[in-house]
């Protein structure tokens, strides 16, 4: 029975929270103290330090939540930011007249965007997924296709209208005017970081060039590895980085078809893998007019030679993919080098 009182009280627990944090908190710690006294006043002192405990938790919770505008208001507001190529979309999500959260969104294929376009194809991105959507969404201009989105806001809603506003002075363009500035601090902080981490990956990429005598920065590094399965299927593995930060769209697995009978082989497994990759490199570049075309495949990708080829392994796998680049006459253009994780070596 006390692990049942325990749960429950657990519950309320949760329950006084998530409604707190949607505004409702004043009134609910009003009744809690007030629950709280009547427990005194029977002498029932356990329930009345629970419930002090409760009461002390919301008020924590509700601390840092800012009053905006009238109690019972209840809005989303929208920015936005550009200072190209980059975009940033910060929102103020405000329920019961409290300021609840402010979330920044970077933004991707916003350059050359009309801020309309990009304010409307944010909000449908956001709104297809948001667990609650507020009766009005104020925002700095009107969005493109405003009447479309409005309506389809609203039956996102359930039908209840959902009324988009921009408006031109008082409390709601304050408003607007300080999340503009919010989303232009944000942007500004992200570019500098993005900044840094740009001459950080040069820096390395610089260093890797140095160390392995390239003749440029492998911007374009393509990794390959060979692991068995159970001890008899083989699966061939290629990572991509570009300007040293993954690519993981162009990350590809190839199931080794040609298994020895005596069991699999890595050296001739990196073999086959690397020869498909550089097949379908032939086959983008529709060099080789008998290669089937299924080869191509519609992965532009392919037609993109690595700065560095990176094999798993020592100086087998190394000589495998050396062979391999000899077939393709590619041996001159794709710099080479092989890693054994044993010692920690690197071959070139």
């Amino acid at each position: 029975m006390h692990r049942v009182q325990s749960e429950a009280s657990y519950r309320a627990n949760i329950e006084g929270l998530m409604s707190a944090l949607q505004g409702e908190g004043r009134a609910i710690i009003e009744q809690l103290q007030q629950e709280m006294a009547e427990a005194a006043e029977a002498l029932n002192f356990e329930r009345a330090a629970m419930l002090r405990d409760r009461v002390q938790a919301l008020e924590r919770a509700t601390t840092r939540q800012t009053m905006i505008g009238q109690p019972d208001a209840q809005y989303d507001v929208i920015a936005l930011a550009q200072a190209e190529p980059d975009a940033l979309a910060q929102m103020f999500i405000i329920r019961n007249g409290l300021m609840l959260a402010s979330e920044s969104f970077p933004l991707e294929h916003a350059e050359n965007e009309a801020p309309a376009a990009i304010l409307a194809s944010f909000m449908q991105q956001y709104y297809a997924t948001a667990e609650s959507l507020p009766p009005e969404i104020i925002l700095p201009i009107a969005p493109e296709e405003a009447d479309l989105l409005q309506t389809w806001l609203t039956s996102k809603r359930d039908g209840h209208k959902v009324k988009l506003t921009v408006p031109q002075r008082g409390e709601k363009r304050r408003l607007v005017e300080r999340a503009a500035e919010t989303a232009r601090e944000q942007l500004a902080l992200l570019q500098a970081q993005w900044f840094a981490d740009t001459h950080r990956q040069e820096r390395a990429l610089q260093e890797l060039q140095t160390e392995l005598g390239l003749k440029d920065p492998p911007n374009r590094i393509e990794c390959f590895d060979v692991s068995t399965l159970q001890g008899t299927a083989s699966v061939a593995s290629r990572v991509v980085f570009v300007q040293g930060v993954p690519r993981k769209s162009e990350y590809r697995r190839f199931n080794i078809k040609n298994i020895p009978h005596e069991g699999p082989d890595d050296f001739a497994s990196m073999k086959e893998a690397l020869a498909r990759r550089f097949k379908r490199y032939l086959a983008a570049l529709e060099v080789d007019e008998e290669l089937p075309g299924s080869l191509a495949e519609k992965d532009e990708t392919w037609r993109l030679l690595p700065d560095l080829l990176l094999i798993d392994g020592g100086k087998g796998q190394l000589n495998a993919a050396l062979e391999v680049l000899e077939s393709f006459n590619l041996r001159e253009h794709v710099p080479i080098a092989s890693l054994a994780k044993r010692l920690e070596e690197v071959f070139v």
